[in-house]
């Protein structure tokens, strides 16, 4: 059975944090799911949030400094049996994941033994819909299409997401 352990590092994620981890734990997987969240010394309530509403149900890391996103990743081998894990999961606090994520990511993965990681695509919550990117030479403008739908220019390409669990 495939065990899949996600990572949610979290600083002052309040409510989004819990709607991440609700959407960890509504995958369909035919497998072993846990959840570690790694708080960096929230004072927002995050912690107790987490504690009240899943209990014991995720492993819960905190850090009395916010060490930042890098060394709260690396707090996540503190826990019992990462080494099993055939999949290690990063979702970021502020992110839900479609029911169905898991399943594509780990059936790419088990599909070519030479891929190591994968991504899914993303797609970004009306909030969030006017964001540049600028990495290495190029500039993307992400722009909401409405109804969860997102335009991508690039400055050699176009792309478009349909939708969630949209897939290329």
């Amino acid at each position: 059975m495939t065990v899949a352990r996600f990572v949610v590092v979290n600083y002052n994620g309040g409510d989004l944090v819990v709607a991440c981890i609700e959407s960890i734990l509504a995958q369909r997987f035919d497998g072993t799911i846990d959840v570690v969240v790694v708080d960096n010394a929230s004072t927002d309530g995050s912690v107790a949030a987490v504690v009240e509403r899943f209990g014991d149900g995720v492993h819960l890391i905190a850090n009395t400094a916010n060490l930042g996103f890098v060394a709260a990743n690396q707090a996540m081998g503190s826990v019992p049996g990462l080494a099993d894990a055939d999949v290690v999961a990063l979702v970021n606090p502020d992110a839900t994941i479609a029911v169905d994520w898991l399943t594509v990511l780990a059936d790419a993965l088990a599909g070519d033994p030479g891929v190591g990681a994968a991504s899914p695509c993303m797609l970004f919550a009306h909030q969030f819909s006017d964001l540049v990117i600028t990495a290495a030479s190029e500039t993307c403008r992400w722009r909401s299409a409405g109804s969860g739908r997102a335009a991508v220019r690039c400055a050699h390409r176009r792309h478009r997401a349909a939708g969630p669990g949209a897939r290329r």
